[in-house]
């Protein structure tokens, strides 16, 4: 079994993408770019991650150690000199789990002391650890019912221990989680774009000839993986369920790749008692719950939804089925399929419960009649629906501008509320100006609109309006961040500063001065008739 790990490594390199990328990280995660390099193995997630940093530009390298080695682990990271280590390697067996059953001491060295080791080694380096660890350690009990939509989360512990590869997996979680420097992930039942990988569940499910059904929690590695890295940047640490939101049965999965694949594909079902007649060691089954991702991560897709992209993407046949079902109809009626699209956005039943496409079935009679039915069937229209009106819908875009303004004149609050009032004024309806206190002498600007050099000409000539006006009074603005668009992590981030430095200025038992301590010194004298010596 595999027991290499690898470490991504981010190397040096001038090409601006990564520049930007590792400014990034120097700003906010305060990396040293004199040690910018990944490392990780090569495994199925592995070489997953390796295509990832090849498209975005990032160099990387595999380690060549192995894991219960900790001087290879050491050896390795002292040539490379990596900013992040990302563990995905491990026993799991082949061509399945079961594999653990019969070989427990090389279960024991991968899953248990090289995950040890690979976080101990990199603790001692003072390295994050990105470790993809396994879902598979919950199993449906009276607290997490199954069909109940109530999740794992990632404060509880394993309650499964039915297979040697789940009983090692909870143990290394329970002590792995006491390192700070470790970000551990619980994959489940990956699936991804190459249907022909032997580690891709669609792959395993579709090779059996009878599956069980029940709803799982599963992760879509093509939308995920990428997500991983990052954490990476943000310097994620802790437990996470790396799952996509909600659950899907075998049945399901199976039914979408017939549907979007191979029509011809057929299966059959079997109970948890037949299946494990023909098992080595039982199955678990679960649903974990991903809100703690969602919220980072507000963009990951429900598991159904991100399941049926993935199937999109991966048959020719389909996109020819889609564009002679849909896109050549819509062409003919509308003209062009934009002036479709256009509908779609508010109307969509207008326009697609329109298509339909002939089908041919045996009649009752044994001879072959023509069935006319819709289109396309409702999973696929809602998808299209979605698509579409991401695409078509303009988003706002949000413009910010960091300044710092002081004014220590008389009444010098009111000439900054005035001067603020000046910058708000410089907006329009198509990019209102609003101007917020961060805390003294820091304000934002922020305007939102559909053009993003529009908006920042306006920040522009708020900040002009709103100079000129308390210099005037002989205050200054200057600005810390000229206008630029931002996303909601800034948004985030700037409200998570705000709350800290008003739970900062907050005042705390102690802190008021009480009448005695202010009163103590002044002995007896008469404030009243001593007036002049007071003031003197």
């Amino acid at each position: 079994m595999c027991s290499c790990y690898g470490v991504l490594i981010l190397l040096p390199y001038c090409g601006c993408g990564l520049l930007l990328w590792l400014l990034y990280l120097v700003v906010s995660c305060r990396i040293d770019t004199s040690r910018d390099k990944l490392l990780f193995p090569l495994c199925c997630i592995g070489g997953l991650l390796g295509q990832i940093c090849e498209a975005q530009g990032i160099p990387f390298a595999y380690g060549s150690g192995r894991l219960e080695n900790r001087e290879s682990l050491r050896a390795d990271i002292a040539t490379v000199h990596p900013t992040h280590v990302f563990n995905a390697a491990g026993a799991t067996g082949r061509p399945h789990v079961d594999w653990c059953e019969f070989n427990k001491i090389e279960t024991i060295r991968n899953n248990v002391i090289g995950a040890l080791n690979i976080a101990d080694v990199c603790r001692e380096m003072g390295l994050p650890l990105i470790f993809y660890s396994t879902g598979c350690m919950f199993d449906y009990d009276a607290d997490h019912p199954m069909g109940s939509g109530i999740g794992f989360t990632e404060n509880d512990r394993s309650n499964y221990s039915g297979s040697f590869f789940s009983k090692t997996k909870g143990m290394v979680e329970d002590l792995v989680k006491n390192y700070e420097n470790v970000c551990i992930l619980r994959v489940r039942m990956p699936l991804f774009s190459d249907l022909s990988h032997h580690r891709n569940f669609i792959k395993k499910i579709i090779g059996y000839e009878r599956v069980v059904n029940i709803p799982n929690s599963m992760t879509v590695l093509d939308e995920l993986l990428p997500i991983s890295i990052e954490m990476a940047k943000r310097n994620l640490t802790g437990i996470w369920n790396f799952t996509n939101p909600g659950v899907l049965s075998h049945n399901e999965v199976l039914e979408m790749y017939r549907d979007y694949v191979d029509p011809n594909f057929m299966w059959k079902n079997f109970s948890l008692e037949e299946q494990a007649k023909v098992l080595a060691a039982p199955r678990c089954n679960n649903e974990l719950d991903s809100t703690k991702l969602k919220l980072e991560f507000p963009e990951i897709l429900p598991i159904k939804e991100s399941v049926i992209n993935l199937q999109l993407s991966n048959t020719d046949y389909l996109w020819q089925e889609l564009y002679n079902k849909i896109g050549w109809p819509l062409y003919r009626k509308y003209g062009h399929a934009f002036e479709a699209f256009k509908i779609i956005v508010t109307d969509p039943d207008s326009v697609l419960n329109t298509l339909t496409s002939e089908v041919k079935k045996p009649g009752p009679d044994g001879q072959e009649v023509t069935e006319v039915v819709p289109a396309v069937t409702e999973e696929v229209k809602d998808a299209l629906v979605k698509n579409i009106r991401r695409r078509m819908t303009p988003q706002p875009l949000k413009i910010r501008a960091d300044v710092e303004m002081k004014c220590f004149q008389f009444d010098g609050v009111l000439h900054i509320k005035e001067a603020m009032r000046q910058a708000e004024a410089a907006g329009n309806d198509d990019c209102p100006v609003k101007i917020k206190l961060v805390a003294p002498p820091l304000y934002v600007l922020t305007t939102q609109t559909l053009d993003k050099e529009q908006g920042i000409v306006t920040l522009n000539k708020a900040i002009a309006a709103c100079t000129e006006a308390i210099e005037h009074h002989k205050g200054k603005l200057v600005v810390k961040e000229q206008p630029r668009a931002v996303s909601e992590r800034d948004d985030k981030l700037l409200a998570e500063h705000m709350a800290k430095l008003r739970n900062d200025n907050e005042e705390v038992s102690g802190d008021e001065d009480s009448e005695e301590e202010e009163d103590t010194g002044m002995g007896e004298v008469d404030v009243e008739n001593a007036g002049h010596g007071i003031m003197e």
